[in-house]
């Protein structure tokens, strides 16, 4: 005893095609519509750097007047090498 049954299956592909471009068109503009919020702390950098330009803004004041202050104290002590060298170039 064989039988066969036999079935037609249909299928509406263009309609389905039409909604899928219309699924594609939206996907399409989904990442145009987010929008990402950045918060840049700017102020604890421009707080430290600040800090740093001014540390090295009182070094240098520091250095620059040990070197006046060290030359200065040495001009009475090379008075007199000058003064020989001045006696000697004049000889």
């Amino acid at each position: 005893m064989e039988e066969r049954m036999e079935a037609v299956v249909g299928a509406r592909i263009k309609e389905f095609e039409r909604k899928m471009a219309k699924v594609n068109k939206i996907a399409r503009t989904i990442p145009n519509a987010i929008a990402v919020k950045v918060n840049a702390r700017v102020d604890k950098f421009q707080s430290k750097m600040s800090r740093i330009a001014n540390n090295m803004q009182s070094f240098g004041t520091v250095a620059g007047n040990a070197f006046s202050g060290g030359f200065i104290a040495a001009l009475p002590a090379l008075s007199p090498i000058i003064g020989t060298m001045v006696g000697g170039a004049g000889a």
